[in-house]
């Protein structure tokens, strides 16, 4: 690609004025290696590279015939014909080989080795079949991460109000590197224990694709964990952190529910808006209101796989709220192009004492070992001391991934 090339495309992901559909578009304008000058054709050649390799030869049987990758040993002669007619465009079909690639790996429960072997095939596979419309798309998926890093630096579109916020020079700023497990810390370190906050970034990545609210002013609480399966699920994440942060909740109790509803909506609207492309996010949030008669009660909202616990005195912890999604995989989160939808509303009772626990699924796990059951939680909250049981339940879990935890006692 030539540097004014370059240059264009970076300009035109930044400013927002190529999409997707529109990258598509220009790799689809390419010449691909089956191309034939007179407009017809031939994969005989590619087909011959694609044998070679076992994983290329599943990864091609998934998207052709009738989608069974054990099939990779009885592959037509028309199967890549086919394949080129349904996935002439890169982006689209590495979204789609993605998902096949992470049920491969739930599916052996060697997540992380047979992951590495058919992405390095994945990506000999779209370098043999796309050729030049590959080294676009590659150029593509790096101009877009520049893009959003340098996004990140400036201005965020969202709100004045947003840019000139502490959460932003904390969270986006490059000239701020605290990050959001040493907040937690410094709040630990100045006696904040009753909410108890903790985080832990997961180790291997570096980076925290979870947020957290704790509006003990306001009785608003909330944690967001975004997906990890999508760009910029970080973003994403903070994105619904920042917005609840700013909702005008009422003082309407009747209104409650109704507007942790409009909150989420509008975190997912604003997900879908973001011109730096954000992912998606989970979210559970809670608020605590004192009713006329003086007693507490906690109203919540739910998307995803992020969870919400009660502990009653001398009573094991349950779970409140109900996961939308199996395992390793959800059917609803905020940012997926409008389709987001809250149905997950309600709200329990409390008396003094009470233990309440917001949770990612670093901290409950979502499969096998990882999985971390009521009375298993309800220990590690007895057990801690008064004020570190957050800290406790991220110590404790045993999922690899990012741990967050609100947990505040009434």
């Amino acid at each position: 690609m030539s540097q004014g090339a370059h240059d264009a495309l970076f300009d035109g992901i930044n400013n927002g004025t190529i999409t997707d559909a529109e990258a598509s578009a220009m790799f689809v304008s390419l010449a691909a290696p089956y191309d034939r000058p007179d407009g017809s054709v031939d994969t005989s050649n590619i087909i011959q590279q694609i044998s070679t390799d076992k994983q290329m030869r599943a990864i091609l049987a998934n998207f052709t015939g009738n989608g069974d990758f054990m099939r990779r040993d009885q592959l037509q002669p028309g199967d890549m014909d086919e394949f080129v007619s349904k996935f002439p465009d890169p982006l689209y079909f590495e979204s789609q080989a993605q998902e096949f690639i992470r049920g491969l790996g739930s599916s052996t429960g060697r997540d992380t080795e047979k992951q590495q072997q058919y992405e390095q095939s994945l990506n000999n596979f779209m370098r043999i079949v796309y050729g030049k419309r590959y080294e676009y798309y590659q150029q593509y998926r790096l101009l877009k991460a520049e893009a959003a890093e340098e996004f990140n630096r400036t201005t965020p579109h969202i709100s004045q109000e947003y840019q000139q916020s502490k959460e932003r020079l904390t969270t986006y700023a490059s000239s701020a590197q605290m990050s959001k497990y040493e907040i937690a810390e410094q709040k630990v370190a100045t006696g904040e224990r009753n909410p108890s906050i903790l985080q832990q970034l997961e180790y291997l990545r570096g980076h925290n694709d979870d947020s957290v609210v704790c509006d003990t002013e306001r009785g608003v609480f909330g944690v967001f964990d975004g997906v990890g399966g999508t760009d910029n699920g970080e973003r994403a994440s903070n994105i619904a952190k920042w917005q609840t942060e700013h909702f005008a909740f009422s003082d309407n109790e009747d209104r409650v529910q109704e507007e942790i509803k409009q909150c989420l909506m509008e975190a997912s609207a604003l997900i879908d808006q973001d011109t730096a492309r954000s992912g998606q996010t989970t979210a559970t949030l809670a608020r605590l209101v004192q009713r006329s008669d003086g007693s507490k009660r906690l109203h919540y909202g739910q998307v995803g796989d992020s969870r919400l616990y009660v502990l009653h005195e001398g009573r094991d912890a349950v779970q409140v709220t109900r996961d939308e999604g199996e395992g390793k995989y959800i059917d609803n989160a905020l940012g997926v192009n409008g389709t987001s939808h809250v149905t997950q509303l309600g709200h329990v009772d409390l008396v003094s004492g009470d233990l309440v626990v917001l949770c990612t699924d670093g901290v409950t796990g979502d499969k096998g070992a990882d999985l971390v059951s009521e009375q298993e939680l309800t220990r590690w909250l007895r057990s801690s001391q008064p004020g570190k049981e957050a800290d406790a339940l991220i110590s404790n879990g045993r999922k690899l991934d990012d741990r967050s935890a609100v947990v505040f006692k009434v």
